[in-house]
């Protein structure tokens, strides 16, 4: 347990320094755009209660883990939640704005590779007018233009994606 405690522990500040990064790109970038992440609260479950050690809480939950077969504390069940004032998003937001807030949440993801690692990612949108309103598709096309990366949009009617493209002014190709 010493080995796998250690480096758990080395995971957990290095998603720690991670989500600190993220939240200030996201919060920095994004929130000026779109109103409804304003509220929006990032958390950070590392997996094990942060009032105790890991190795404590491998300890309790030992013989329970051995009974279930796996272990139910660790990195292995980190996560991050999302929620505006207290509540979860999936019991705030509509589908499309939480298509929005998925969004918005890929965006930053792919401006910290880009200005961390100086590689571009190739971003891949499937289907992206289902479910979103024109106004909404406007907000990703404003989000679409922090990415320098490429972009692949598919959509099966091509009228439906003009609300999305038109903000990103960029040269755009249109493949049958």
């Amino acid at each position: 347990d010493k080995e796998f405690v250690r480096l758990a522990e080395q995971i957990n500040k290095l998603r720690i320094a991670y989500i600190t990064r993220f939240k200030q790109q996201f919060f920095d970038k994004m929130c000026a755009e779109l109103t409804l992440i304003r509220d929006l609260e990032i958390s950070f479950n590392t997996g094990w209660k942060e009032s105790e050690s890991l190795s404590d809480a491998l300890e309790q939950s030992f013989e329970r883990d051995a009974r279930q077969g796996f272990t139910s504390k660790g990195p292995h069940k980190a996560d991050f939640s999302f929620s505006v004032a207290g509540s979860s998003v999936e019991n705030v937001f509509s589908r499309g704005q939480l298509k929005l807030l998925l969004y918005a949440l890929k965006v930053t993801q792919n401006s910290l590779i880009e200005s961390e690692t100086d590689k571009q990612s190739i971003l891949l949108i499937d289907d992206l007018p289902s479910e979103l309103s024109e106004d909404t598709k406007e907000k990703v096309g404003q989000l679409l233009t922090h990415c320098s990366s490429q972009i692949f949009i598919s959509s099966i009617l091509s009228e439906s994606i003009s609300a999305v493209v038109e903000p990103m002014k960029r040269e755009l190709k249109m493949f049958h």
